[in-house]
């Protein structure tokens, strides 16, 4: 039980109640925005566990939007085969894939890490 609150409170942290945390963020920081929520509160009184808790969770979100973004570049239409070639010819190929890109979700979510996503 305390396991589904503590996700639930990590869900709603990590995007929909503190936009500001990013999967990159380390607990330190994160741990900031979501001190006076009252599910952190009930969660345990160790801090070493709701730590472990936020690293958990944040390993397992990055594996997830990964994942979707993965989904997004398949489903991508402007990508084919021929695209890494048209890419080592010119710029403009992966500017246009990257305009069309900016306008997903799966695709923002990855901002903190851009040069992996890149």
């Amino acid at each position: 039980m305390y396991a589904l609150a503590v996700r639930t409170c990590m869900l709603a942290c990590t995007g929909y109640l503190f936009p500001q945390i990013t999967l990159t963020m380390p607990w330190k920081k994160a741990r900031k925005y979501i001190k006076e929520d009252p599910r952190y509160k009930h969660f345990s009184d160790s801090d070493h566990r709701r730590e472990a808790e936020y690293d958990k969770y944040l390993r397992d979100r990055m594996i997830e939007a990964k994942n979707e973004f993965r989904a997004l570049l398949r489903e991508t239409k402007i990508l084919t085969y021929k695209s890494y070639d048209m890419t080592k010819e010119s710029d403009k190929h992966e500017r246009d894939v990257v305009d069309v890109l900016k306008n997903d979700q799966r695709y923002l979510v990855l901002e903190c890490v851009a040069d992996e996503r890149d």
